[in-house]
């Protein structure tokens, strides 16, 4: 695919997950919710992801950065890919039903065992290629939402196929292979996000 193409198709998903960002935000604000609740996904159901139907567009994802405050030091969550074993955030398609700030935190109960105050704003986008098979793979654009992160249970889906760690967002930056990713967790400030959180109550 041309550069001019690959940015018009980056550009108009940037434009949906925008759209799905505003329509969650604004159906909150309807409900009178300023915050999202503790997530706490159906532990009775395993993934119900969409996978796309059409391999050579972008894709959306939605992935959940965990984090907590460990004597005022701030530590984001990573967890193995179960392909290549590469440290990432948990993440995953669009789930029938659920609004991307609650398909990431499915994907993080799913992916790590975590569950805590997800919030309902995107803070970053991030691009990647997404392997389907030995000789498959669709290019995804992946909208990111914060957790901060209550617990961590021992007993989860994906707890046999994957490793977890806590690290300083500096620290997960060098360890994830994507560069907008990358970026996002150096720049990752959770006194800032909370900070915004206050002005927002």
């Amino acid at each position: 695919m041309a550069r001019n193409e690959k940015n018009t198709s980056k550009r108009k998903l940037d434009g949906k997950i925008a759209a799905s960002v505003a329509v969650t935000d604004t159906a909150s604000a309807e409900r009178g919710v300023p915050e999202p609740a503790v997530a706490g996904p159906d532990r009775t159901k395993g993934k119900s992801e969409q996978e796309p139907s059409d391999k050579s567009e972008p894709q959306p994802q939605y992935a959940a950065l965990c984090w907590r405050k460990i004597r005022d030091k701030t530590e984001v969550l990573l967890v193995t890919s179960r392909d290549t074993g590469r440290w990432i955030i948990p993440k995953g398609w669009p789930i029938k039903g659920l609004a991307p700030h609650e398909a990431a935190a499915r994907e993080a109960y799913e992916e790590a065992g975590a569950e805590g105050k997800v919030k309902s704003s995107c803070i970053g986008l991030y691009s990647y290629r997404k392997l389907l098979g030995p000789e498959t793979s669709v290019p995804c654009l992946v909208a990111v939402y914060p957790i901060r992160t209550l617990r961590l249970l021992d007993q989860f889906p994906e707890r046999l196929e994957r490793k977890r760690k806590w690290f300083s967002p500096k620290k997960a930056a060098t360890l994830v292979a994507e560069p907008e990713l990358r970026e996002l967790l150096r720049n990752f400030s959770a006194d800032a996000l909370t900070k915004v959180e206050r002005r927002a109550s």
